[in-house]
């Protein structure tokens, strides 16, 4: 993928710009963003490359991570909408300072559902049905 990358980038002589995992020196794997420049001469040939790589290892693991967490959060989600749909029952969530975010009283028999979401600091009601 990078060789040919830079191929490419030789054949058209124009900006190189990728990311790639490398090998780092201490033998684990990372992740780096190299961008060159080519330098032309008169009859347009390529004397040499300007560039920089730049390590984005951490930057790479935080948007696998990130990518986990709103994976798990829409899996609980699609869980609390099954859950709520099915059941009589009073269910709500909450955030971390104890304040409702969402309250769903259900009924499994097909008639008015009372759905209230958190919004502007206020819980907003509706009836679905």
């Amino acid at each position: 993928m990078v060789e040919a990358a830079i191929d490419a980038a030789i054949e058209s002589k124009t900006p190189f710009e990728l990311e790639h995992r490398v090998r780092r020196l201490d033998g684990s794997l990372g992740w780096t963003h190299s961008r060159a420049v080519p330098s032309l001469n008169a009859d347009g040939r390529i004397t040499e490359w300007i560039g920089a790589a730049t390590d984005i290892t951490q930057r790479k693991q935080t948007e696998t991570a990130l990518e986990a967490l709103s994976a798990e959060h829409a899996r609980q989600s699609r869980l609390f909408v099954q859950l709520a749909s099915t059941t009589p029952d009073f269910i709500y969530t909450f955030d971390t300072a104890a304040r409702i975010r969402h309250a769903r009283k259900g009924d499994p028999s097909g008639h008015r559902i009372q759905t209230a979401h958190q919004g502007r600091g206020t819980l907003q009601q509706s009836d679905e049905g």
